[in-house]
């Protein structure tokens, strides 16, 4: 039994060995692949002094696959392999770049995926965008930060044209645990984000970091009173007026604790002509501030088309008006339809009594004659029209 282990532990130690040996000594050809190793650009310099910029990349990553002696292959990693695309020669508009590698380890590309890429350059510009505060975390209970002061407060951005128009603002992220109740400067990184906060790649910034001086403050939420002076005029009339009921301020605890509600600028909507949205502008206290729920506070002003209405007359409701003495007159036509547009507040209860139906004889003689209907009506009303709009009047001497 001693002698079957012995031979059994001679036989792997021996095994061990010639592996060693195969390994370490003949070192046999291997491949290996690598992915998603970053391509450098070289010269960029040059398409910079022309105005041009990179807008499009089809590959930003190449995989290799890699053929040497095991002992090479295994020590590579993607440090030690350079993909490199030169822009010297490329133009505005597409371009087809062809790829380059190197390594300093003694192995060979089997395999480069892609070989070439391909870039589009564009006009490049430069403009300024305004610096926004991302806060990262959670507010304390009825506190948020304010009193902020960011410098600068535009930083400029450069790249090509199509991306720099995404560029909505530069986004300055501040953790909230590093907000006190006493001003205090803090350094925050920035980046190009669009409308919807997304981050927009592709552009340079003229610097990556901001200083925001920012405190915690207290916030209080009271009544709003807003007043609206003012008529609709035109087409359309008032259907209703919807106005915020409270609003959000902050403030150092002190100045905050004692107030009661807030008032806003009259608002004047003689000049609006359909519905829209006007920003309220609240009057504020010295030392308080809108906090952030309230800063777009506005008013809604909902416009609809005008009523309309009818009512109906019959001859005898007609005054004759200008007729001349020694004659007498009467209207044929039996009724006569009055179609009315105007506000709901003047159509609501209208009737006969509100509009005087009469035709102007003066002039006329004796005889049959068509004569234009008109009326008289003290409220305001858009547009008064009749069906029809003549009748016949027949004039005889008495």
């Amino acid at each position: 039994m001693y002698n079957k282990n012995f031979n059994k532990v001679i036989s792997l130690v021996v095994a061990v060995m010639l592996w060693i040996y195969v390994i370490g000594q003949i070192n046999p050809a291997t491949e290996r692949k690598i992915e998603k190793i970053p391509i450098n650009f070289i010269n960029e310099n040059i398409i910079d002094e022309e105005g041009l910029s990179v807008s499009r990349i089809s590959h930003k990553y190449v995989d290799v696959v890699l053929e040497g002696k095991r002992s090479e292959i295994n020590s590579i990693s993607k440090s030690d392999i350079k993909v490199t695309a030169n822009l010297k020669e490329a133009k505005r508009g597409n371009n087809n770049i062809t790829l380059s590698i190197k390594t300093n380890k003694r192995v060979d590309v089997k395999q480069m995926t892609p070989e070439s890429i391909g870039i589009k350059l564009e006009e490049k510009v430069t403009e300024a965008k305004p610096v926004k505060i991302s806060y990262r975390g959670k507010f304390p209970k009825n506190k948020e930060p304010g009193e902020t002061y960011i410098n600068p407060r535009n930083i400029q951005v450069s790249g090509a044209k199509s991306y720099v128009n995404r560029v909505h603002h530069v986004e300055a992220s501040v953790d909230v645990d590093k907000i006190k109740d006493t001003a205090k400067e803090i350094e925050a990184k920035v980046v190009p984000v669009d409308k919807n906060d997304n981050k927009v790649d592709m552009v340079g910034l003229s610097q990556n970091t901001v200083r925001v001086v920012a405190k915690m403050m207290e916030i209080k939420t009271v009544p709003l009173k807003v007043q609206t002076v003012g008529e609709i005029r035109g087409s359309l009339q008032l259907d209703k007026i919807k106005v915020p009921k409270k609003i959000t301020i902050k403030g150092n605890s002190d100045v905050i604790k004692d107030i009661k509600e807030i008032t806003a600028k009259t608002v004047d909507i003689s000049g609006v002509k359909k519905t829209t949205r006007i920003p309220v502008d609240a009057n504020l206290p010295y030392g308080v501030a809108l906090a952030d729920e309230s800063k777009n506070l506005e008013i809604q002003v909902i416009l609809k088309k005008k009523s309309k209405g009818e009512i109906t007359f019959n001859s005898s409701d007609i005054e004759l008006r200008g007729l001349a003495a020694g004659y007498t007159a009467s209207v044929t036509q039996s009724t006569i339809t009055a179609k009315i547009t105007g506000n709901d507040k003047n159509l609501e209860n209208i009737g006969k009594s509100n509009i005087k139906l009469y035709v102007n004889l003066n002039g006329l003689k004796e005889g049959t004659h068509k004569v234009a209907i008109q009326g008289n009506y003290e409220l305001n009303l858009d547009k008064v029209s009749f069906t029809p709009e003549k009748v016949e009047v027949t004039i005889r001497k008495e």
